[in-house]
């Protein structure tokens, strides 16, 4: 598998996922990785880990779903409860689909 597939499997459920679980997996170039399934049309949310209380800013990651038009730009987060900047495009999301 590579790690890109590693990645994917991990986040599959929805569940929010530390920075440091993908190290424990031995991929330290997560973050590259996570930047090439956005651009792959897949919309991964990121902000601060709440689960643990690290010393520096990392960062937990869940995907949300994939987007029919994969010329999107990638979403970085949804914490206002927004989907991003869809441009009027169909993406879905946990297995409904949104504009």
């Amino acid at each position: 598998m590579t790690q890109k597939e590693v990645i994917k499997e991990m986040l599959s459920d929805g569940s929010w996922l530390c920075g440091t679980v993908f190290m424990q997996k031995f991929i330290p170039e997560f973050r590259s990785r996570i930047n090439e399934i956005r651009k792959e049309g897949f919309i991964i949310e990121a902000r601060l880990c709440q689960q643990h209380n690290h010393r520096g800013n990392l960062q937990e990651w869940r995907l949300l779903g994939e987007t029919m038009d994969k010329t999107l730009p990638a979403v970085k987060s949804l914490e206002s409860g927004k989907i991003g900047q869809t441009q009027g495009k169909l993406i879905r999301v946990q297995g409904k689909y949104h504009e």
